[in-house]
């Protein structure tokens, strides 16, 4: 059959074998560029329990369970090696962990030192307040911070809290982890 001279077969074939040509290229490319190296630092990172990867939006949403002694070194360890990885592509470094109600308790308690510590530089007075709302509800805590972010690790019995707060919501730097809870952890 033809069209104005063409083979319309050889067309759609041609059309077809070109798209897949196109898309099994571009496979390979995230497979190799970014997909294994990706995996492979994660799996490799003792810091690291679990990690679920979500690449089907706009900006690629890594999800990663820690346990660490210090939440803020092997964050930003982390998130710098997922930078250079990642190059230019798009992505979310956002922590889970396993809260029970005393953890979210003492979080939601101390949220408000958090937050008046980033707007007015006091960050002594949020440590203490931090220490005081863990030691009332039996949860143990150590905060940590940055020029871009304040670290906050809580544990109690086998649970734990790992919850990073930008200390500049606008800095795109300052993108971690978490939301806030109200108090019946919702």
């Amino acid at each position: 059959m033809k069209l104005h001279g063409l083979r319309i077969p050889v067309v759609v074939l041609s059309l077809l074998l070109g798209l897949s040509l196109f898309f099994g290229c571009q496979w390979l490319y995230q497979k190799y560029n970014y997909k294994q190296p990706l995996v492979a630092s994660l799996s490799e990172n003792k810091a690291v329990l679990s990690y679920e990867v979500d690449d089907k939006h706009d900006q690629l949403l890594i999800e990663v369970r820690m346990s660490t002694p210090n939440l803020m070194e092997d964050y930003k360890k982390l998130y710098t090696k997922l930078d250079a990885i990642m190059g230019k592509k798009p992505f979310i470094l956002k922590l889970t962990d396993d809260r029970d109600s005393e953890l979210i308790k003492a979080y939601y308690n101390s949220q408000y030192a958090i937050y008046q510590a980033i707007s007015r530089g006091t960050y002594q007075e949020m440590a203490a307040v931090i220490n005081k709302e863990s030691i009332a509800l039996g949860v143990e805590s150590k905060v940590f911070i940055d020029r871009d972010n304040i670290y906050l690790q809580m544990k109690h019995n086998n649970h734990e809290l790992n919850e990073i707060v930008p200390r500049n919501p606008s800095s795109s730097a300052a993108m971690a982890g978490g939301e806030l809870f109200n108090a019946e952890g919702n």
